[in-house]
């Protein structure tokens, strides 16, 4: 049975992040002589790097590989003991770091009260259209239908009380 590796002599995951997003405000890997490292295969770890993976898509990769990684001290207690780095890329959640040229070719762009995200976006199928509009036309005539029926169930149980009421008054 292999024995798994000190924490202290795996690199940290958050290592080629941080060179990557400097706008992230994720922290530098602070190498101390005393400081506590911890395996990222941890549960509490692996929940907050799975948390991040849907801002910095590098992570998603490694997910699969992290017993090979371990968290330095500055970035256990800035991710992993704490919750406010994640809250904050929560809050800021239109501001998605992607690969940095990526980034620049999907830049959102504010003008007057449009949005421009640059993306191209194929438009529904025509057959598909066809469908939406033709199921449309169907529920709206079913809708109707209902309400006739609706409106005939009343005069039926409008003309069944007074039937009751006739032979009360037949039988009295």
């Amino acid at each position: 049975m292999a024995t798994k590796p000190e924490a202290k002599n795996l690199p940290c995951i958050f290592n080629s992040i941080v060179s990557k997003y400097p706008e992230s405000q994720l922290a530098q890997c602070e190498i101390k002589e005393k400081q506590r490292w911890r395996h990222a295969l941890a549960e509490t770890a692996i929940n907050k790097i799975t948390i991040l993976a849907k801002y910095f898509p590098e992570l998603n990769s490694l997910l699969d590989s992290l017993e090979s990684y371990s968290l330095c001290e500055k970035h256990y207690n800035q991710v992993v003991a704490k919750d406010s780095f994640i809250n904050q890329l929560k809050k800021a959640n239109n501001l998605i770091f992607l690969d940095p040229k990526e980034n620049e070719r999907k830049r959102i762009k504010l003008n007057n009260d449009t949005c421009d995200f640059g993306i191209q976006v194929s438009l529904p199928d025509p057959e598909y259209e066809k469908q939406i509009n033709e199921l449309g036309q169907l529920n709206m005539q079913l809708l109707s239908e209902n309400k006739i029926l609706e409106k005939e169930l009343i005069l039926l149980n409008s003309k069944y009380e007074s039937q009751i009421n006739e032979l009360k008054h037949f039988n009295n």
